[in-house]
């Protein structure tokens, strides 16, 4: 069974007021729930808690992006309940009956039902969305997209220079891959939902019907794609790292 436990993530405490009205909605749509904020140094502590194999790899992590896919797919299968970005607000409270199932994902791109989402550039393979997952603990399919991730980000050499590097490697490309391996569609214990339950949102013509539940601002797109344009600019969570975390960082 899904516990009832929020994770939100932002590089510190310091939150912009439309994510702290996000966080605020949060809790008055699910006032039962626990709600579990992280922050960068928080990440940093988790994965040595957790999975210190990995912690080591995190200093060569270029883009706070990149932190947070990984850090998604740990925290579901550490303490499963419900990850969702920090800029996606609910429209409404989350179903009682999805905790019954051992895992829920939507899509994000599903242009077979909905072709107002079609893109010519991504074509007609459908995309699973990694901005709001559900989970049980220790569910496998969290641990091997863990797994994936920092195998194909070592197979880079953690030299990701492009959108779609971004995206194959630790993104909602490579999430789909791990569970069409898998294949999710066929798992009855997985809650498959369309793309209307989690995608729309601002920046696409996709209006929210009567079954969406959460409403995203896509703000951490604008943001990653800076830091991906301006790869000599410092965003300071490397340095934060070092200091806190006592990585050797050169």
């Amino acid at each position: 069974m899904i516990p009832k436990k929020l994770h939100f993530t932002f590089g510190t405490k310091d939150l912009p007021k439309v994510y702290r009205d996000n966080l605020a909605r949060w809790q008055r749509a699910c006032p039962k729930w626990e709600h579990c904020f992280y922050t960068d140094l928080d990440i940093y502590a988790f994965f040595k808690t957790h999975f210190p194999h990995y912690y080591k790899e995190l200093e060569k992590i270029p883009y706070k992006v990149v932190l947070a896919d990984c850090f998604r797919y740990a925290v579901l299968f550490v303490y499963g309940g419900c990850y969702t970005d920090i800029d996606t607000f609910p429209l409404q409270e989350l179903p009682e009956k999805w905790l019954f199932y051992q895992c829920v994902v939507g899509y994000e791109y599903q242009p077979s039902k909905f072709p107002e989402l079609f893109r010519p550039t991504k074509g007609h393979r459908e995309t699973l969305c990694q901005w709001t997952l559900l989970s049980e603990p220790s569910h496998f399919l969290y641990e091997r997209a863990l797994a994936e991730a920092f195998t194909r980000l070592k197979r880079a050499n953690y030299q990701l220079k492009t959108a779609s590097h971004i995206l194959e490697a630790t993104g909602p490309y490579m999430m789909t891959d791990v569970f069409e391996r898998y294949q999710y569609q066929n798992q009855k214990t997985l809650l498959l939902l369309d793309a209307d339950y989690f995608s729309c949102g601002d920046q696409r013509d996709f209006l929210p019907t009567h079954r969406s539940v959460v409403y995203h601002q896509y703000h951490g797109a604008n943001r990653w794609m800076v830091e991906l344009k301006l790869p000599h600019l410092d965003f300071g969570y490397r340095e934060h790292m070092q200091r806190d975390a006592q990585l050797p960082i050169d």
